[in-house]
């Protein structure tokens, strides 16, 4: 939308040309359309999520300054990517894709062909931090940039050279060797919050929504254009929460899907929509399948939150309360997701178990020149910290590692158990000859 607006003798003139409607018809009237469907936001939303993504960045902030040997402006397209791959074909390598309106907000990957590594950049769904801000800001604000060809065998090594040059902001993980930061997170929570806060901030005024009808797996191509939200939900009897829920996430509910922009190419939403309606339960009456993992190492995995609840026997709430939200303990040691983790988590999680095992376990202290009984023992690391006047870390940084520490003016060693005379024998000590020094 672009307001017009000329001052001319005292007398304002105000004109308002709707450019979404001189789209869509350029776009029925041109054989070459986009191949992916725009998310249209306010310059206001836009800035808000690209904050968003500086928000718990540890790491510094790099501008790419690298040379590219070649650039593609317009991703959304299809000429120009034609024109820009047929250059390549076959071609892969080492890739930059750069939001327009900030140039430090970019992404650097691999592939082993351009072409086909971008087209499923811009159909995927996931919701790691990258797909999650391109598809809220739409991809129409990105450059895609090659920056090395090389083969397969080194592509690896190249990626990993840059992503620790850089860091990229937009790349989900990857642990630097210029810094010990680990980036993580995915931001999904923050970037969906304020994608609602800034479409649903007011009582529902002026968003437009087009309702498609989903049947027997295809989206009827005839929609229902209505201008607000509540005259939607006044009309078909759906609560205005429900549709919120729906709304842009390609998830239909009971026959309808909910829009805010026209489809502009049913193939590519109709796959989304199946593959969304796999992954994304959104009504709480629907199954949610969950994974648990305990500290033995198993996983489990069950078809709803109610067989969760059974096995667990715990009320159905608890599995809500706990699903997804790292709550320490868990419920009574055991870790509720609504999907498999990822490396990274796992990682996270195996360090959890490890701290709550070692707060509980026995702690057995012995002085350097008397291992055959010990000086001490305590029911748990935190009564050991205590004692010796310390943080409960510096017990866990030394069980059980045959390091020698000095504790209240001993040189002591920390074990999770009590040693035996087999133990005593196999024993060679680190830190020792440094602290008798």
């Amino acid at each position: 939308m672009v307001w017009i607006k000329e001052e001319k003798n005292n007398i304002i003139v105000i004109c308002m040309i709707n450019l979404m409607i001189v789209n869509i018809v350029g776009l029925s009237l041109n054989p070459i359309c986009q191949s992916v469907r725009l998310f249209h936001s306010s310059s206001k939303y836009k800035d808000d999520v690209a904050k968003t993504l500086y928000e718990d960045r540890i790491a510094p902030v790099k501008l790419f300054d690298s040379e590219l040997i070649d650039s593609l402006d317009n991703l959304t397209s299809i000429e120009n990517k034609k024109l820009f791959f047929d250059k390549y074909k076959e071609k892969g390598g080492i890739y930059l894709i750069k939001y327009k309106e900030d140039e430090n907000i970019y992404y650097i990957g691999r592939a082993k062909d351009f072409k086909n590594r971008l087209s499923t950049h811009l159909k995927t769904k996931s919701s790691d931090k990258f797909h999650l801000f391109a598809n809220l800001v739409g991809w129409d604000k990105f450059s895609f940039s090659i920056i090395e060809i090389c083969d397969l065998d080194v592509q690896n090594e190249r990626e990993n050279f840059y992503l620790k040059e850089y860091l990229p902001i937009l790349n989900t993980v990857f642990k630097s060797n210029f810094s010990e930061s680990l980036i993580y997170d995915t931001l999904y929570n923050k970037l969906k919050t304020k994608q609602e806060e800034i479409e649903f901030n007011s009582e529902y005024s002026g968003i437009l929504i087009y309702v498609y009808n989903y049947t027997n797996g295809q989206i009827n191509p005839n929609f229902t254009k209505y201008n607000s939200l509540n005259a939607l939900s006044k009309e078909l009897n759906i609560a205005r929460d429900t549709i919120k829920r729906y709304l842009n996430t390609n998830v239909p509910y009971k026959s309808n899907l909910f829009f805010t922009s026209i489809i502009t190419d049913l193939t590519l939403i109709n796959d989304l929509v199946c593959k969304a309606s796999e992954g994304l339960e959104l009504n709480r009456t629907l199954t949610k399948k969950v994974w648990i993992y305990n500290e033995n190492g198993e996983i489990l995995k069950f078809k709803s939150k109610e067989a969760v609840a059974k096995f667990l026997n715990v009320q159905f709430r608890t599995i809500t309360y706990h699903l997804d939200n790292w709550i320490k303990g868990g419920i009574n040691g055991y870790y509720l997701f609504s999907k498999e983790l990822n490396k990274l988590e796992l990682e996270k999680l195996t360090d959890m178990f490890k701290l709550r095992k070692t707060n509980n376990c026995v702690v057995w202290v012995y002085e350097i020149d008397n291992l055959e009984s010990p000086m001490e023992n305590f029911n748990s690391m935190q009564k050991a910290a205590e004692y010796f006047k310390v943080d409960s870390r510096s017990i866990q940084r030394h069980l059980d590692t045959n390091k020698v520490t000095l504790k209240d003016g001993k040189l002591v060693l920390f074990y999770s158990k009590e040693l035996t005379i087999e133990d005593i024998k196999g024993l060679s000590f680190e830190n020792k000859k440094k602290w008798k020094n």
